[in-house]
């Protein structure tokens, strides 16, 4: 190359086109600098290609994550389903002692010592971060859909999780010190008369289950916000990686198909004065029940193709004989009892 500019310098200098040369050597230049710079971008490209295939790898092994996860909510939901027959029960005035002593009767005197752990993952967001750097701009809306689901709906229930646990094992430490049949009872299971007494009429122990039961609602309330979002950021995964797959969050339970949704629209009856109506907005379902001369709304989320719950209320909606694609009535589950409203239109 340096030979070749020697004999272009040499020729050009004699014939006077020094100017000439210097122009032909300035567009070399140029075109060497194009070439670097296509290359970098060729280079930057590839790079550019790669990392949004990662990123996209890295998206479907997050929606397993979520899958995980949201069967977590679905799990610590029915957990609290369960807990509130529980405590509508060892709150009751009409409490004996031969109820602790059967199978399911042992369950409402220890609840208070246990809870339940939610458990989420989140090792693949945490690989999504590396690769949504430069990332292009039409998957803003799922990474701040993520960042809402990890960064404040995990963290409020993981915060939850810990407040509970503490809870527990205070309520428990607590026994040990001050009940001197405590310990009997924790390992054998066996209620003496003592201890039955105790859990029937000892006010403080009903006062540490209604703190019990009061941060309970928090902890479910925060299961809830976060089975919300995680199903809506399922969804919006599915609609960049699988938009065809229309039908699978109906086939896992994330959603209800119109048809089913449509039969349960009316409105229900329970006794005389309470009733409950359903409608559809945006394709969601929702309720209006006015009871007592109060009214209340709210949309309700599926728990399964025919149960759902609201978010800040302890209520599943249970719609029957949704086969027939006209359901009849629906029972609203509170607190461990069913209240049957029947569909008057």
């Amino acid at each position: 190359m340096m030979i070749f500019f020697k004999k272009l310098r040499k020729k050009y200098s004699n014939k006077r086109w020094f100017g000439k040369y210097i122009f032909y050597a300035l567009g070399e230049l140029i075109l060497i600098i194009l070439g670097i710079m296509l290359a970098l971008n060729f280079d930057n490209n590839n790079d550019r290609n790669q990392n949004e295939e990662q990123f996209i790898y890295t998206l479907s092994q997050l929606q397993n994550e979520l899958k995980a996860n949201i069967e977590m909510t679905r799990k610590g939901i029915r957990y609290y389903e369960d807990l509130d027959s529980k405590f509508s029960s060892v709150m009751s005035d009409t409490l004996k002692a031969s109820d602790l002593r059967t199978w399911d009767g042992y369950y409402l005197t220890n609840f208070i010592f246990n809870s339940f752990t939610s458990e989420v993952t989140n090792n693949n967001y945490q690989k999504l971060n590396q690769y949504s750097v430069n990332i292009d701009e039409k998957y803003n809306p799922v990474i701040d859909k993520l960042d809402e689901l990890y960064l404040i709906e995990e963290k409020r229930l993981i915060t939850l999780d810990d407040r509970m646990k503490k809870l527990t094992e205070l309520n428990e430490i607590r026994m040990e010190n001050q009940e001197p049949w405590f310990y009997h009872y924790f390992w054998t299971d066996k209620i003496s008369d003592e201890a039955a007494d105790f859990f029937i009429n000892d006010s403080i122990h009903k006062n540490r289950i209604a703190g019990y039961y009061k941060l309970s609602r928090g902890h479910l309330k925060a299961i809830k916000h976060y089975r919300v979002k995680a199903i809506e950021c399922y969804s919006a995964i599915n609609k960049l990686i699988d938009p065809q797959n229309k039908n699978e969050l109906i086939s896992l339970g994330y959603s209800v198909n119109k048809l089913v949704l449509n039969s349960y629209v009316g409105k229900y009856k329970y006794e005389k004065s309470d009733q409950a109506i359903i409608s559809i907005k945006n394709d969601k379902l929702h309720v209006k029940i006015m009871q007592g001369g109060k009214t209340f709304n709210s949309q309700l989320y599926p728990l399964s193709i025919n149960e759902f719950f609201i978010i800040n209320e302890s209520m599943i909606f249970k719609f029957q004989d949704f086969f027939k694609f006209n359901s009849d009535s629906l029972v609203w589950k509170m607190f461990g009892v069913d209240y049957k409203f029947i569909k008057s239109e």
